[in-house]
Formats: structure tokens, sequence, C-alpha cells
């Protein structure tokens, strides 16, 4: 197992982000947990996690592990059938709010987070599957859930700090057209 540890600034900001490689999904809510630097009574509460797995049977292991878990099980989760690089079979991506929340609300996948300060922070998970016929109906269905997702909290697209897709085969063609130079075109950039 190999964990990494980051903050996204050098001065205290209320997101850490933490990388774990392992082979053992049995002890993935005991890698979950984040402990502030110098106080171990304290634990940071993870807000969004993101999985690189090689196949279905590990994705399916992962599903499972995160729905028994008490810790984990309201987590917004994103498994991606990418095999992560190195002898390890699974690498985590877990966000972390490193500051106690003054209200948590969680909705299809989704945890929406507001600060005792009154910032507000929303982390959307999904994963597509491949349950649509066309990569566009399928890129055309992922953005309209997220926007969907970002309208039920009173986000809209100009909220967004980060979001990233995977798109397999992104430079491949699809229908005549790059698959990357169609995305740009459904959001209007």
């Amino acid at each position: 197992m190999n964990t990494q540890e980051a903050l996204l600034n050098g001065h205290a900001p209320p997101l850490l982000i933490k990388l774990i490689q392992t082979n053992d999904l049995d002890v993935l809510p005991s890698l979950a947990a984040l402990f502030h630097e110098g106080k171990e009574e304290e634990s940071a509460l993870p807000v969004k996690m993101t999985c690189f797995v090689p196949s279905q049977d590990v994705k399916s292991n992962i599903r499972r592990a995160v729905k028994e878990s008490k810790e984990l099980s309201s987590l917004p989760v994103t498994i991606v059938m990418q095999p992560p690089l190195g002898e390890h079979n699974v690498l985590l991506l877990i966000w972390y709010i490193n500051e106690i929340p003054a209200k948590l609300t969680y909705n299809n996948n989704c945890m929406a987070v507001e600060l005792k300060n009154g910032n507000q922070w929303l982390f959307i998970a999904q994963d597509m599957d491949a349950k649509e016929s066309t990569f566009e109906k399928s890129a055309e269905l992922s953005l309209t859930t997220m926007f969907n997702n970002l309208a039920h909290f009173d986000f809209n697209y100009h909220h967004l700090l980060h979001s990233w897709f995977f798109i397999p085969q992104i430079t491949g063609y699809s229908d005549q057209k790059e698959r990357y130079q169609y995305l740009i075109s459904i959001d209007g950039s």
C-alpha cells in the first residue's frame, strides 16, 4: 500500500486530497481516515472518492465495500475502469473538508457541504457505464445529469471549480467527429 496526502495550497485550505494505492479493499474504510497533523483525535470529513480499477470485478468489490462502510456509504464515488500504473490494482483519490461542516446534504451521488462561515461546496460523482448506445448520447446524458445535480442544489456551471471527465479513447472518432471536439460543441465552449 502506498499513501500520499496533499494540501491544495500552502496555508490550511478547507480541502485536502489523499492518494491511496492498494490491493486490499477490505481495509478501504480505515485507509480513508485522514487525521489532522498533530491532532490525531480530530479527523477530516471525506466528501468524494474517485477510484481507478482494472476490472468490473474490482469495481463491484469497491461498490460493495463503500456501501457496507458506515464511514463511506454517503460518499459520492466515481469508479473509472482504467488500470493504475504500477504494482497496485486500485488507485483512490479521496477529497476531504478540513473543517466541521454546519450542514451536509446528500442526493443522487452528490454531497453538499455548508461550512460555518457560509461557504458552500458541492461534490458530484457519476459513472455512465456505457448505458447509452452511442458516445454522443452518453456524453449528453452525463452533462445533463451534472447540470441537473447542480440545479438541485442551487448551483450552476459558473460555480464549477473543478470538473473532470474520463472519456475512453477521447481522441478517437465517433460519427466522423473527434470525441473531444464533440464534447466541446455540447457545452458551447
